[in-house]
């Protein structure tokens, strides 16, 4: 009898109890490092800028300062997996071009509540014309912060010639 009862806890009861602990484990870590679903006002922002009219040379690399305050929930960190960086889109009459912007890293951990002034890495397309330059946090692999809620702050911009 006293086999049955090894053979029982060797071949059913630990392996259970470690598929448990490893599940435990797992919603754990699901909830410290947010690798789970989107929750409403994770990813929140306010923006703002001195910038008013911007000009810039086709193809050429401009900054814009731009200041972001952290309205959202977690923590931001531009650094590691589910990185956070400023970036933007461009629009020309309402209708997005060019895909998305170059990324701008965050120069230190940015907790909710917290506020930090950037230099927006801008690359002006080839093309002249007037656009809007339109500011958003993006969370690199989940999300950008306008599609959770966040407005983006919307900048005109008009590109010349040589």
């Amino acid at each position: 009898m006293r086999k049955i009862w090894n053979r029982i806890a060797l071949y059913l009861i630990i392996p259970l109890a470690i598929i448990g602990l490893l599940y435990w484990g797992a919603q754990i870590a699901s909830e410290k490092y947010n690798s789970g679903e989107l929750k409403p006002g994770q990813y929140l922002a306010e923006y703002t800028s001195t910038a008013r009219n911007i000009t810039a040379v086709s193809g050429e690399g401009i900054t814009v300062p731009v200041t972001v305050r952290n309205t959202g929930s977690l923590s931001w960190s531009s650094e590691g997996e589910g990185a956070v960086f400023l970036s933007y889109h461009l629009t020309q009459s309402g209708e997005p071009i060019a895909g998305e912007g170059e990324r701008t890293a965050l120069p230190k951990i940015l907790p909710s509540g917290g506020e930090a002034t950037l230099d927006l890495k801008v690359l002006a397309p080839e093309q002249t014309g007037k656009y809007t330059l339109e500011v958003d946090m993006v969370c690199e692999g989940v999300t950008w912060f306008a599609d959770q809620g966040a407005e983006p702050l919307k900048l005109p911009m008009e590109v010349s010639g040589e």
